[in-house]
């Protein structure tokens, strides 16, 4: 809190003139520069990682990059927790079972 005092040479004392709020003098500002490119979603020009995670977001699209990043903390978390992985047989059975009564049930389905 920033408080801005004055003289009152009559009375010899200060008084309060004004009272502001102010920010940290320090702040993380992430705005590093990328290779230049034009967007193929909308055709914008993205020049740093602000306006491409603007971009993403605004179009809904994902980086590679992005997609990489999340299969890797997968599979880091299946190899922290085994018990979470799926058995490749089980997850083949329910994928038939439910193909299975799709197929015995189209009426269920419909649109």
């Amino acid at each position: 809190m920033k408080k801005t005092y004055k003289h009152d040479p009559k009375t010899g004392k200060m008084y309060l003139v004004s009272q502001t709020r102010t920010l940290p003098k320090s702040a993380t500002v992430r705005c590093d520069e990328i290779e230049r490119f034009k967007s193929p979603v909308d055709g914008t020009i993205i020049g740093t990682e602000r306006e491409l995670l603007q971009h993403n977001q605004r179009n809904n699209v994902s980086n590679d990059l992005d997609s990489l990043k999340e299969k890797a903390a997968r599979q880091l978390d299946y190899q922290r927790n085994p018990e979470k992985q799926i058995d490749q047989q089980k997850l083949n059975k329910r994928v038939a079972e439910s193909y299975h009564f799709v197929e015995q049930n189209p009426h269920l389905f419909k649109q």
